[in-house]
């Protein structure tokens, strides 16, 4: 297991490539992994979802230990939590420093309707990038996933429901403005 570990950090410095990120990663991997639940592979394979993400090495050692909290609150693996939390902060153009908040509202979306966080993620992945542009919050968007999901509407059907709306609205609003001129 250490040689999977060692493996596993290097690929995520590696993918990262500063100077120095080694170090970085080696030591708050480690520090996050001796209070997780999961094994410092695991949190480490995390690391290496943040790197893919274009996480820096400082980036990732700010986020480790919120998705990991996250992820073990809601039974899910880290790298699948931190996919979906960096996700929703690159595309809503948030620091690593929001991350606990980040993770916070995820969790609270998907534990107050009849969700899961990978349904929340695969909503997410639809509607972010069009509830970013209308300058939607990541709150107010969780909150309409949780909406529809309460409502049977999960996963990607509510994704789709969600930026197809936005779209709409776009529309209505640029075809008024046409009408005004």
């Amino acid at each position: 297991q250490a040689a999977t570990f060692e493996g596993e950090l290097r690929k995520a410095a590696a993918i990262e490539g500063g100077e120095g990120s080694f170090g970085i990663l080696k030591k708050e991997i480690e520090a996050v992994a001796s209070v997780a639940a999961g094994t410092p592979t695991e949190v480490a394979a995390l690391a290496t979802a943040l790197s893919r993400a274009g996480f820096t090495a400082d980036q990732t050692a700010k986020s480790l230990r919120g998705i990991v909290l996250g992820a073990e609150a809601t039974d899910i693996a880290f790298a699948d939590m931190g996919g979906i939390v960096g996700t929703i902060l690159k595309t809503f153009g948030k620091d690593a420093s929001q991350t606990g908040a980040v993770v916070d509202s995820l969790v609270k979306s998907a534990n107050s309707a009849n969700q899961t966080v990978t349904d929340v993620g695969e909503a997410m992945s639809y509607a972010a990038g069009r509830a970013s542009a209308m300058n939607v919050s990541v709150n107010d968007t969780l909150g309409l996933i949780a909406l529809l999901a309460d409502a049977g509407v999960k996963g990607s059907r509510a994704g789709t429901t969600i930026a197809t709306g936005f779209t709409r609205m776009q529309i209505a609003a640029g075809g008024g403005e046409s009408e005004m001129q």
